[in-house]
This record gives C-alpha cells, sequence and structure tokens, in this order.
C-alpha cells in the first residue's frame, strides 16, 4: 500500500490550471516521457464525450472523469508522470476555443476565462492585478521537455500562435487540426451548446491529481493506478538521468538520436530498451563474480551505477547488445547482406548463422545472457569466430541434454549464470552443467518435451553435413505419418498411439511444404520433401520405401540419437 500524504484532491481544468498560477507552479512533461501519441481517435473520443455530456438532458453526472494525473514536484514545478496525452490534448482543446472566439466580441468573458488556463501573465510575480494583467506568451503553463520527443517544437508554435502548418504530419499538428474543425463545426452549428461545452470543458473536466514530493514515489503511484497503457520504464527514467546530465547542445542530440536508433533496433529484435539493461545488469554481475540468481529489478541496481557511468561506454555497450538481438533475429537476411569489407566478421558465419538458429528456439531466454556475455567480453579477439561457434555449439548441446534431463525452465538459469562469470574470463569458459550419461536419456529424446522438439529438430537437421544453408524462416514440424493417420497406416491404434509424437516421425519443412503434404502418404509426401531445400527431408525423399509405420519411425529414433550423441560429443569435446 502506498501512503502519500501530499495533495490529493479532485481537479477542474479550471482549478488544477489555477492552482498552476496561483503556486507560480509550471506543469513540465520530463525528459524521460514518451512523445505524444494522442491520434484523432483518441482525441475524438474525448471531444465525443465531453459533447454528449454537455447536451444530454437526461444526464445525472456532476462531472466528466478523465482519470488520475500523477506528478512529482521538482524545483517549484510540477513534472508530469502519468497525463502527459489528457494534459497536452486539453491544452490544444483550450487554444483552438481561444482562437476561434479571437474575433467575437460577444464573448470576451469566455475568452478571458480560456486565456488565463493557458498562460501565466506579464508582472504576476511582482502582484500585478490579475483584472490588468497581459498574457505572457513566453510562459505557457504545460511545457513539454520530453525528449525523444521531435514535435515538441510544434507544440509551442501551436500554443503561441493558434496555427498549424496545413501540411505537418506531427500528431500535435493533426490532432489541432482535428479539434479546430470539431470547435467550428459546433459554434456554427450550436452556439449556445457550444457556450455550454467551454464551460463543461472549464469547469466539470476532472481528474484526480496526485502529487508527491519524488519521483521514485511518483512513479510507484503511477505503476500502481494505471491501466490504460504502458508504464514507464527503468530505462525511462536512466535516459532522463542521463540526458540531464549532458552538456546541452550537440551533446544531447547526439545521445539522443543514439537513444533513438537503440529504440528502432530493439524493436527490429522484437524488445524493448528496458530489457537490453536487463541483460547489461547480467553481464555486469558476471563481472563483479556474482552468480546470484535472487536480484534487484533493473531500476535498483543501476540506480546509483548510472549516474556515475560514462554514457557513451554505455550506450556503446547497448548497442553492441541490439546489434547481436537483430542480427539473431533476421539471420538469414543477414547472411546475404555479404560484404567484401565484412565478410569476415561473424555476422557473416554460416556455422555461428546456424548454432544461434538451434538457439533461438529454446524454451526461454537464459541463453541470450550466456552468449551476451561471452560476445561482449570476447568479440575483438583474433580468433573469436572460431571459438565463438565453439562456445555456441557447445551450450545449444548442453542446454538440449539439462532440459531432457529435467524440463523446467528455472532449471537452468542457475548453470547459466556460472556460465557468464566463467565466459568473462576465457575464451573456451567450464561449463558446469554436469549432465547425465546421455544413454539414461534414450527415452526422453525419443520423446522429447514439447517445448523441446524445435530446438531438437533444428539441432539435428544441422547435424547433417548436406545442410549447406540456414533451415527457412517459415519452417513447420511436419508429421511424417500424419496425426490424422487412419486410411494412410493399417497397424492397431494403440501401436500409432505409442509414436506418433516422437522425434523418428518428425523433420522440418517449408510452410508450403508441409500445407501441401498434410495428410498424404508417404509415397506422395517423398515428392515434396525432395523439393524442401532441407537435407534430412530430402534423404527421406530418397528413401526407397513408399510407406512408412511404427517399425520406421522407431528406426530413425535410433538413428537420430545416434547422430545426437555425435554430434554432442564432438561439440563438448571442442
Amino acid at each position: 500500500m502506498i501512503s502519500i500524504s501530499n495533495e490529493e484532491a479532485r481537479d477542474s481544468v479550471e482549478s488544477f490550471f489555477t492552482g498552476s498560477r496561483v503556486n507560480r507552479r509550471l506543469n513540465v512533461i520530463p525528459p524521460f516521457q514518451r512523445p505524444y501519441s494522442w491520434t484523432d481517435e483518441e482525441v475524438g473520443d474525448l471531444l465525443d464525450d465531453l459533447w454528449k455530456f454537455t447536451i444530454d438532458p437526461n444526464s445525472t453526472k456532476e462531472f466528466h472523469f478523465l482519470g488520475t494525473v500523477v506528478g512529482y514536484h521538482e524545483g517549484g514545478n510540477l513534472n508530469i508522470i502519468d497525463g502527459q496525452q489528457r494534459l497536452s490534448t486539453i491544452v490544444l482543446m483550450l487554444r483552438a476555443i481561444l482562437q476561434k472566439l479571437e474575433d467575437d466580441s460577444e464573448n470576451i468573458n469566455i475568452k478571458e476565462g480560456v486565456r488565463k488556463l493557458i498562460w501565466f501573465f506579464k508582472g504576476e510575480d511582482e502582484g500585478e492585478a490579475e483584472d490588468n494583467a497581459i498574457s505572457d506568451f513566453s510562459r505557457p503553463m504545460l511545457l513539454t521537455r520530453a525528449a525523444l520527443d521531435d514535435d515538441c517544437q510544434a507544440f509551442e508554435k501551436i500554443i503561441l500562435t493558434g496555427k498549424t502548418d496545413p501540411a505537418a504530419g506531427d500528431n500535435y499538428s493533426k490532432n489541432y487540426r482535428f479539434i479546430q474543425k470539431f470547435i467550428n463545426e459546433k459554434a456554427e452549428s450550436n452556439p449556445k451548446e457550444f457556450r455550454s461545452f467551454i464551460g463543461n470543458l472549464r469547469r466539470k473536466t476532472c481528474f484526480l491529481t496526485v502529487t508527491t514530493e519524488n519521483r521514485a514515489l511518483a512513479l510507484r503511484v503511477f505503476n500502481t493506478l494505471n491501466n490504460r497503457g504502458l508504464p514507464l520504464s527503468d530505462a525511462d527514467i536512466f535516459k532522463s538521468d542521463i540526458y540531464g546530465r549532458l552538456g546541452g547542445g550537440e551533446e544531447q542530440k547526439a545521445f539522443i538520436d543514439s537513444w533513438n536508433l537503440l529504440v528502432e533496433k530493439s524493436e527490429v529484435a522484437g524488445i524493448d530498451v528496458q530489457r537490453l539493461f536487463m541483460y547489461l545488469m547480467y553481464y555486469d554481475k558476471a563481472c563483479s563474480d556474482d552468480a546470484s540468481t535472487s536480484v534487484k529489478s533493473v531500476g535498483e541496481y543501476f540506480e546509483d551505477k548510472i549516474r556515475k557511468v560514462d554514457y557513451k561506454e554505455l550506450m556503446t555497450t547497448l548497442h553492441r547488445i541490439s546489434d547481436l538481438l537483430v542480427h539473431v533475429s533476421n539471420l538469414n537476411a543477414s547472411l546475404r547482406e555479404v560484404d567484401d569489407s565484412t565478410s569476415w566478421r561473424w555476422q557473416r558465419d554460416l556455422d555461428v548463422a546456424k548454432a544461434l538458429d538451434v538457439l533461438r528456439s529454446y524454451p526461454n531466454e537464459y541463453w541470450r545472457y550466456a552468449v551476451i556475455s561471452y560476445l561482449l567480453a570476447n568479440e575483438g579477439r583474433e580468433t573469436f569466430r572460431q571459438d565463438f561457434v565453439k562456445f555456441l555449439r557447445k551450450l545449444a548441446s548442453l542446454l538440449i541434454v539439462k532440459f531432457m534431463e529435467w524440463p523446467s525452465l528455472m532449471a537452468i538459469k542457475s548453470v547459466v549464470l556460472k556460465l557468464n562469470i566463467a565466459s568473462v574470463s576465457s575464451t573456451m569458459p567450464e561449463f558446469k552443467f554436469n549432465p547425465q550419461p546421455l544413454d539414461t536419456l534414450a527415452e526422453r529424446f525419443y520423446q522429447p518435451h514439447s517445448k523441446l522438439v524445435s530446438m531438437l529438430l533444428k539441432y539435428l537437421a544441422y547435424a547433417n553435413p548436406e545442410q549447406k544453408e540456414l533451415l527457412p524462416e517459415d519452417w513447420q514440424i511436419e508429421h511424417i505419418l500424419p496425426k490424422k493417420w487412419k486410411g494412410i497406416c493399417t497397424e492397431p491404434e494403440e501401436t500409432i498411439n505409442l509414436v506418433i509424437e516422437n522425434i523418428g516421425n518428425k523433420l522440418l519443412l517449408n510452410k508450403k511444404l508441409n500445407i501441401k503434404a498434410s495428410n498424404n502418404y508417404f509415397g506422395i509426401k517423398k515428392e515434396y520433401y525432395l523439393k524442401s531445400g532441407i537435407a534430412d527431408a530430402i534423404d527421406l525423399g530418397n528413401s526407397i520405401s513408399d510407406t512408412w509405420g511404427s517399425s520406421n519411425i522407431n528406426h530413425r529414433d535410433a538413428n537420430l540419437f545416434i547422430k545426437f550423441k555425435s554430434e554432442y560429443g564432438k561439440a563438448c569435446e571442442e
């Protein structure tokens, strides 16, 4: 339970901004906030809801509630943690209304009331009477400093001039034009209701304002209350801390450009920047000889470190991690991007790609911890490419055996963390996995856990010396004897049921060919196997027999186990 001793009250738009004036409080969207992202869909919903609230004669609502605004006090300002999108949109609405009333001589009081919610007054710090005050257009009461929001200037221009470039494509400008169209239509067709609409926006559009004296508590409140979208991550806070201590100008711009690129890479890799910091945390722990499995959160771990670290070195490391993960997510494309100047690098190595392809089918991401730690510690060594292949093959082999031995996703974590430590000090680290002898795991190989099947089939496919390229990205698991086998095989049901899910009855096949092969007879399936470009499938396609049953499955089980033991032995000896 979070206890808040500070101000906590329901605010109308008018009381919120009037409070800003009375308390000389600037409302700030801080640097760590994400860009303004609302579109005309969200803005339209807000406008429509408020208009319905205004014109509904049967409404019993006393006010239109917009949720919670959470912020923390710093240097006399209120930094907005939650409410950025709504407050920014409300200010755009107020500015559009003021622009509409600019030449209106009949609604002067309404116009002045709206004006007081947008800007501070000139001279009010010296106690000048409000009635005589003139708006200070250089001091809007809502200021956005979101570091990654390239459109902040568009917002400032709209608030200052009440206008926007018709061709501007930023969300502020598009939403402002949308709001203006709505305002103009309602003002022309329903002038009386339009005045009521303005009054409701000012006095009956409300939110719960929760303010604290520090950012940490405000973030806890936000993450507790927030159910509309993604909470601010630790990475957002780190970005703010780094940005805030830079010298400004080109240095801040270079940092933001680098961060934006990091965000783009993360999206390609299917993760977020927060995840990169987590991977970095485990590498940093390994460098400190720390293999503990119970760790602080990323935010707690880096809370002090982030203020001391060289940000350029930090960003370089995060980019190295993201480059690896982008590569892993696009292995086939990376191999096609051959360049004479870089063709020797590990990213262009087929054996590295094969091993990574196997690893990325492991049921959880702990393998990434080990691979990232090894890469960060050893990349740049003269023999890195050759050593990396050996490391990856051994890791994949031991992970498979360990999962067969104990099919729990958490079982591998402690040994991986120990491997991390070994990886930062040796190109050939000791793997303390202590697996059981393979022969004791034969039955678990023949009938592997469902979460291991994809990885095991990839491992076996690449063990075929004729597999000269990566497996297709659209592979699917093919049942050689179809799951709907009745009418194809005449063996007893109890016999088939014992082997239908065995590894010997499965192989990887391109999606289109798998669909075509489907529930066909083996003799017909062979034609599709030959077209697959997958060596294991081609070998089956070249088999003499046109039938497939339990004896074939058992025979293939045994042969695949022999192949696996051979590959496993070679990987562990390297």
